[in-house]
This record gives structure tokens, sequence and C-alpha cells, in this order.
């Protein structure tokens, strides 16, 4: 796991944010941004709303406990 998705996790740990807060806050693309929720969402870290548009993530506990656990 990269920076870039850690970086995803500890905004989510603060609340639940949709794709375009967590686009403005990482500084990517609306394109990468996608790829790496999606990359989060199909491991388990994080859970998505997607009965509205633009989509909710939030940390699951998995995503929780990957974010406390040592590097």
């Amino acid at each position: 796991m990269d920076e870039t998705h850690l970086a995803a996790m500890r905004l989510l740990s603060e609340a639940p944010k949709n794709t375009r807060q967590l686009t403005d806050a990482l500084g990517k693309s609306r394109e990468h941004t996608a790829r790496i929720m999606k990359g989060l969402f199909e491991s388990g870290l994080v859970r998505r709303n997607d009965a509205s548009k633009p989509f909710v993530y939030e940390l699951t506990d998995e995503g929780r406990l990957r974010l406390s656990a040592p590097r």
C-alpha cells in the first residue's frame, strides 16, 4: 500500500467523505482517486454508500485496524 492509499485512509478516519472531497484533499485527478478508492473498497478497507452520487466512503473496522497497525 502506497502513501496515497494511506493518506486516503487517514482522511476517512476523521469522517466519511465523498469522492469530490477525497479528490480535493489528495490533490489527485478524479480518475486516480477513483482507482485508489476502488482498490481500498475491493480490499475491504473501506465501504461505500453507492445510493448517493458521488459515492461516500468510510473506513471499515478492518481499515481502522490496518491504519493503526505499526508499519
